[in-house]
């Protein structure tokens, strides 16, 4: 942490303006290589004060220079002498009793051992808000090793913590990122004017992370390094949670260090998983983890149930660039995203290390999930890198993949934004509460190696990055196997291309095969029917070799033309070309089946108003050939009930489970039942097979009918359905 006396920051000043000259070029090529490389991150000014006031040497680089877009990096320290700070506004405090995720990228410049003293993650409820900061007694900033928000060691003559719990950022907890070892025990250096330097006296010689409360007395473990008569006390600090080191690659390497913190309402606890990625590439990394308690009584002591964050870093007479790039904000958006791999051919996930074949069909998705928020997901970018030796074709619309959202709203891709293996689109929709997920499917093949062999394809990593939260995928590597044989399929008959169907016997594809060096034994079918997936048909190597006939599945046709696409596989892993044949479905028809033609309803008069159900139970079949999809509707109407002059005191109705009153089925039709042929099926449907004794069609008698034989007509009308 480093907090240097102050003849000693005067030798370095005397010391002559080429050393002077030297640290600033330094300087500068740093913050000019940390922006350049900056992970992709955020824009700030929605979620943090960038107002920075008079001492505070935080500042928001040039966006326009990083390679990221939309980043913005705010460098808190770039010289000695230094103390910086940003803390977030009031909207995006975090909530204290909601479980709550900050996600960020952390940069100690590249000095190795000449680094300065590094910076801390601070959540805080100092009356001072955005200027909450560590000072000195008298009211100074003071950097060094206080990284800007632990108190300072400057009264040696008290063995008291008071006075550094005083100038520390109040109400707080902290982690601190501490690349300067300071464990300047001696009673000199302890009783100097410029104060104790010894805050990391139980640490190694090498950077570490640790945690704890700035502003408690525990804090600050008091020590003597005079004696009784003539004191000179110092304070070190307690490393809870410590993730230390043996070298400098902690930190002061020059990279990109990405941080994850962890809130847990119910445990009250604090998790920091630190390197927890890849930072060129994002891909998740195996971190160091710690997880301690926080409790919320000491950072939120007027129980707001909420604290401020943000980050604070300084330097003593050594030089550090300190720089922060966010990446996910509490509370504004949590979001997630997956990426799968299927190989539709092989009918499988393709996992770490699995083998798929060159021909291959594949199916990569990538499935985004809105999970909670005060905003919705805005402005989604999604930046895929797309797997090598996949190609990924455009189809009649020179779309290469769909984006389907919850709310049911679809989205094409064009080829346009495919760019090598690298595809950029953007999505239409915001992803909220009530439109939940984006599922983004690409279609596409498996290239081949260029020789019979294996080959690697590497893991991917891709960004969702929306203006208030990223989401990250990765897809795991795999290995493609490429064949010496290979197989082409052509269709045979005279107008299989484009064909009538009279009936599903009819709906056919016939075609046949040619294999290349090899001898298969099997083959199979892969049918694509009206653009959905058909069941697989298994078939001898002989039997594609000498032509074969598929059978469209009667569940997949259509009324008028269906588009039927095959391509063949075999044991050789040889995949075909695709063919394509349109079947102009035309059979069938709307009629009726069998239908009662007599009757009967009977009773006894008594009298008063009865209801009589049919002496045998209806037969109403409805004979639709028309295929899948199809649909029809049935309605009644029915003609007085009379004995030859004389009309009965009565009429027939049909009751339903729903209705709670009979329908008078008069001159005017009556609804009996409209239905969609969902599976194919060619078998007559019977419309009262589910009358039971409440339901169908009943003869109301009124209590003033006369005795007789009755007779009367029920008319039956059944149309298409569309």
């Amino acid at each position: 942490m480093g907090w240097k006396k102050l003849f000693l920051a005067a030798a370095v000043a005397i010391a002559g303006i080429g050393i002077g000259q030297q640290v600033a070029y330094g300087q500068t090529w740093s913050a000019m290589q940390a922006v350049k490389n900056a992970p992709q991150g955020l824009l700030m000014g929605d979620y943090f004060d960038t107002d920075f006031g008079l001492g505070n040497s935080a500042q928001v680089l040039d966006p326009s220079k990083t390679t990221a877009p939309n980043t913005q990096v705010v460098q808190l320290t770039s010289n000695g002498g230094q103390i910086g700070w940003v803390w977030t506004n009031d909207a995006t405090k975090i909530n204290l009793k909601q479980n709550a995720t900050a996600a960020m990228w952390m940069y100690f410049d590249g000095q190795s051992s000449s680094s300065g003293d590094g910076m801390a993650f601070v959540v805080q409820n100092d009356s001072r808000g955005t200027a909450a900061h560590a000072t000195g007694l008298a009211g100074a900033n003071v950097g060094g090793e206080t990284l800007g928000t632990w108190g300072t060691d400057q009264n040696y003559t008290s063995p008291s913590a008071d006075s550094i719990v005083n100038t520390a950022v109040q109400n707080s907890w902290a982690i601190e990122f501490d690349t300067y070892v300071n464990k300047k025990i001696d009673k000199g250096t302890v009783a100097s004017s410029a104060g104790a330097n010894a805050f990391d006296a139980d640490m190694n010689n090498y950077p570490h992370i640790a945690s704890n409360y700035p502003a408690q007395a525990s804090t600050y473990q008091m020590r003597n390094a005079g004696t009784t008569s003539d004191p000179a006390y110092y304070a070190v600090l307690d490393h809870k949670g410590a993730i230390t080191s043996n070298d400098y690659k902690l930190m002061t390497d020059g990279n990109w260090h990405h941080l994850t913190v962890k809130w847990n309402a119910t445990k009250q606890t604090m998790t920091y998983d630190y390197n927890d990625k890849d930072p060129k590439t994002g891909a998740p990394l195996t971190g160091k983890t710690q997880t301690v308690s926080v409790d919320p009584n000491i950072i939120d002591p007027q129980h707001t149930g909420f604290a401020r964050w943000g980050f604070t870093g300084s330097t003593g007479t050594a030089v550090e660039t300190n720089a922060v790039d966010f990446e996910q904000i509490p509370g504004i958006v949590s979001s997630t995203a997956k990426a799968t791999l299927t190989d539709e051919t092989q009918g499988q996930d393709v996992t770490s290390g699995s083998t798929i074949y060159s021909g291959d069909h594949v199916k990569l998705n990538y499935e985004l999930n809105y999970e909670s928020g005060s905003q919705n997901w805005k402005d989604i970018s999604a930046r895929i890198k797309l797997p090598t030796n996949l190609t990924f074709g455009a189809d009649e619309a020179n779309n290469i993949g769909r984006i389907t959202y919850a709310n049911g709203d679809t989205q094409a891709i064009p080829a346009g934004d495919l760019s090598g293996q690298s595809l950029t689109t953007l999505l239409e929709d915001e992803l909220s509460a009530e439109n939940d997920s984006a599922k983004i499917t690409l279609n596409g093949t498996v290239d081949h190696s260029g020789s019979a062999g294996t080959v690697a394809a590497a893991s991917t990593v891709s960004n969702f990055v929306g203006s208030n939260a990223i989401a990250t995928s990765n897809l795991d590597g795999f290995n493609v196997t490429s064949v010496n044989s290979s197989m082409t399929l052509a269709l045979t008959g005279a107008s299989n291309a484009d064909k009538d169907a009279a009936t599903p016997a009819e709906a056919t594809v016939t075609a046949k095969a040619t294999i290349l060096g090899g001898t298969a034994t099997d083959a199979t079918i892969h049918p694509v029917v009206n653009g959905k997936t058909a069941a697989d048909v298994k078939i001898t190597a002989s039997q594609a070799t000498n032509g074969f006939t598929y059978t469209v599945p009667v569940e997949n046709l259509q009324p008028g033309v269906n588009k039927v696409v095959l391509y063949l596989t075999d044991s050789l892993h040889d995949v075909s070309n695709s063919v394509t044949a349109n079947i102009n479905y035309v059979a069938g028809s709307l009629d009726f089946g069998d239908v009662s033609t007599d009757v009967t309803y009977a009773g006894n008069l008594t009298g008063g108003q009865q209801q009589l159900a049919p002496a045998k139970p209806w037969s109403v079949n409805v004979a639709d050939t028309r295929g899948k999809d199809s649909s029809w509707k049935l309605t009644a109407s029915a003609t007085p009930l009379v004995d030859g002059t004389h009309t009965l005191a009565g009429s027939l109705v049909y009751q339903t489970n729903t209705a709670t009153a009979a329908q008078l089925l008069g001159s005017t039709s009556v609804l009996i039942a409209d239905h969609t042929n969902s599976d194919g099926s060619l078998t007559p449907f019977n419309v009262a097979s589910d009358w039971t004794g409440k339901t169908g069609i009943f003869l109301n008698v009124n209590g003033g009918a006369t005795a007789g034989d009755y007779e009367g007509t029920v008319n039956w009308t059944l149309v298409n359905g569309e």
